[in-house]
């Protein structure tokens, strides 16, 4: 597990470098927005993995605050690669919106201590479900349109998201529990 961990994060952090060297040469903000995102996954992803890189109570106790600067950094870079404000505004708003009223509800309970953790990180699964499979979509129905960048996209993603789905699945009891099922989230964001 310390092997697999410390090969994500180095592959993270090469990919960090790489992207950063991008943004000096091109001055194309996307490869900004790519880091950022990189940041959060390499913090989310090992914190899923029992690995947090920050261990302490304020970061357990609001996994589902900080979460949302990940989903943030998500749909900050799936906005901007996919050029959906020029290409599609509504889908755009639409995405924003569902985020929005996600990470802020979910945050919002969270703080207040509206309802126990369990019951709020259930909510918030199934709501990220929908949301990254409609991020996934969107990239889908933009291939399918002659889109051809959302191609890329939507490779990278499916890894991605089954590698969540896997990890989800085997906290909930589902799928077995072994390297495989424990590290799918490294595999999943390692290969997208």
């Amino acid at each position: 597990y310390d092997y697999l961990t410390a090969g994500f994060i180095g592959l993270m952090l090469v990919m960090f470098f790489y992207n950063l060297f991008l943004f000096l040469s091109t001055k194309d903000n996307i490869y900004l927005r790519y880091i950022f995102y990189l940041a959060t996954t390499t913090y989310l992803c090992t914190f899923i993995n029992n690995y947090p890189l920050l261990d302490s109570k304020p970061w357990f106790d609001y996994y589902l605050v900080w979460n949302s600067f990940s989903m943030f950094s998500i749909v900050l870079f799936a906005v901007g690669y996919l050029k959906l404000p020029y290409h599609y505004p509504k889908w755009n708003r639409a995405i924003w919106i569902y985020f929005i009223a996600l990470a802020g509800g979910i945050s919002f309970c969270s703080i207040l201590e509206i309802a126990p953790m369990s019951k709020l990180s259930t909510i918030y699964n199934l709501c990220l479900i929908v949301f990254m499979t409609s991020l996934i979509g969107t990239g889908i129905v933009m291939w399918a349109k002659g889109h051809k960048h959302a191609r890329l996209y939507v490779i990278g993603w499916t890894s991605a998201l089954i590698g969540l789905f896997i990890t989800m699945m085997t906290v909930n009891g589902i799928l077995p529990h072994n390297l495989f099922t424990r590290n799918a989230t490294y595999f999943g964001f390692g290969i997208e």
